[in-house]
């Protein structure tokens, strides 16, 4: 069997249905773009294919916000905008295989100072009503070495709780 091109695991959203973890090999097609013009031509194809009985497996980067909103200011993108991989069918998890990569090595962020600086802002901007909600994150970075899925079976492992995918979009 192939590597998986997508494995999903997401915990049953209403009470007494069935969690969602599947597996997915050997797209039919990868519907794509990195153009912010595109964008929604893509996502109308996702939807053609969803609507056909397929399984669309993918993402729509924050950076494809102005497609949607052309007042949203965002960081130029490092990838696709929106990637969908297409499949007739869903496949049962597989068993994880024992694949190895290199431990993770940290480094980036912020230093504490900054932290509290952005998080005074933070607060200062939803007390004046300016927002209601601020996602605050920072980059963090690390050399990686091996092979990604092991990677993702010990993250996997770690917190099983549902909500974890896996996407090899190349």
């Amino acid at each position: 069997m192939p590597a998986p091109t997508a494995l999903i695991d997401f915990i049953a959203p209403v009470e007494g249905a069935s969690r969602e973890r599947l597996a997915f090999f050997d797209p039919l097609t990868v519907l794509q773009t990195r153009r912010l013009d595109e964008v929604p031509s893509v996502l109308e194809r996702v939807e053609a294919e969803a609507r056909r009985g397929r399984w669309c497996v993918g993402f729509v980067a924050y950076e494809a916000a102005p497609a949607f909103d052309a007042g949203m200011a965002v960081h130029p993108a490092d990838g696709p905008l929106v990637w969908f991989a297409v499949f007739d069918q869903a496949h049962p998890w597989p068993m994880p295989p024992d694949l190895p990569y290199e431990p993770l090595s940290w480094n980036g962020g912020i230093d504490r100072t900054a932290f509290e600086r952005a998080i005074d802002r933070i607060h200062a901007a939803i007390a004046d009503g300016e927002v209601y909600q601020i996602n605050f994150t920072a980059p963090w970075r690390s050399a990686f070495a091996g092979d990604p899925r092991g990677l993702f079976h010990a993250l996997h492992r770690a917190q099983p709780d549902g909500y974890a995918a896996y996407l090899d979009a190349g």
